[in-house]
C-alpha cells in the first residue's frame, strides 16, 4: 500500500493574513489536492483555512490540528479535525 504525501502549510492567522497571502494559500492549497497530496493546516483561519479552501475546492483531503479541545472551532473546509 502506498501512503499519500502529506504537505503542512502554516502561515498567519485571522490577524495579518493579508488578501495577497490569502490568495497565495488558496492556490498552495488547490496544488497540493492537485498533487493527490493531504493537506495539514493548524485547522483554524486566515491561511490555513484559505489553504484548506483551495484544497477542498479541488477533492483534496484537509486535516486541521487545532489547539482547542473542541473540533468545532476548526475553519469549515477541515475534513478531519484533531484537537489537541
Amino acid at each position: 500500500m502506498t501512503k499519500k504525501r502529506q504537505i503542512l502549510v502554516i502561515g498567519n492567522n485571522d490577524n495579518g493574513c493579508t488578501p495577497e497571502l490569502e490568495k497565495i494559500a488558496y492556490d498552495v492549497g488547490t496544488e497540493v489536492a492537485k498533487s493527490n497530496s493531504v493537506l495539514i493546516t493548524g485547522g483554524l483561519g486566515g491561511v490555513m483555512a484559505a489553504a484548506s479552501h483551495g484544497a477542498h475546492d479541488t477533492n483534496g483531503l484537509t486535516v486541521g490540528i487545532i489547539p482547542q479541545d473542541d473540533a468545532t472551532m476548526a475553519n469549515e473546509f477541515c475534513d478531519i479535525v484533531i484537537p489537541t
